[in-house]
Parts: C-alpha cells; structure tokens; sequence
C-alpha cells in the first residue's frame, strides 16, 4: 500500500477529495472551512501501485459543539406545593437542543 485519499461530502451527495496522505498516516482532522450545523460526510479509500480501493463506509458528523448553559434563572412564582421558574434560551451550539434537564437538591 502506498497511501490514503480521504473524501469529504458537503452536503451535495457529492463526494470529493480533500486530502491524500502516505500510508504512515491513519488520522486526520479537518479544522477549517466547516459551517456550524452542517452535516458531512467523510470516507477513506487505500491506494497502492495497481490502484485505489473502494471508499470506506462514511462517516456522518455534525459541526457543532455543546449548547451554551442557560442563563437568566428566575422563580416565577413558589408555594409549599409547587414551584415556577423560567430562563433564556441559550446558543444551541449548531445542533437544536432535544431537551433541558433540571437538577435540585
């Protein structure tokens, strides 16, 4: 084996070539040109003197991180049987937030 071509999908269904490497080489971190909350698609093909191998199967990645924490806590109203609070929605991060968690103790 002589080397790796990884292919990356933007979204199109497309997929092209965004970086070839020698067979040393078994990781890669693509740190630039992405848009939080677009999903791509990576896969890897092995390449050596008779030729390239089928790709891999791919790998579907979301670019986002983890939500901001909500900010602006503040009790709606309290009594010995219930309590009501309510706070800002934060940055979701790139990805829509599924559910909040509350804690207490």
């Amino acid at each position: 084996m002589t080397g790796y071509i990884i292919y990356w999908d933007q979204g199109t269904d497309n997929y092209v070539p965004l970086a070839a490497f020698d067979q040393t080489v078994t990781q890669y971190a693509k740190t630039f040109g992405l848009t939080t909350g677009n999903l791509y698609k990576f896969a890897v093909s092995a390449r050596n003197a008779i030729g390239e191998s089928d790709r891999s199967t791919s790998l579907e990645v979301i670019a986002a991180r983890t939500p901001d924490a909500p900010e602006n806590l503040s009790l709606v109203s309290a009594s010995p049987e219930s309590i009501s609070f309510t706070w800002s929605v934060p940055y979701d991060g790139g990805s829509p937030i599924l559910f909040y968690k509350i804690f207490w103790d």
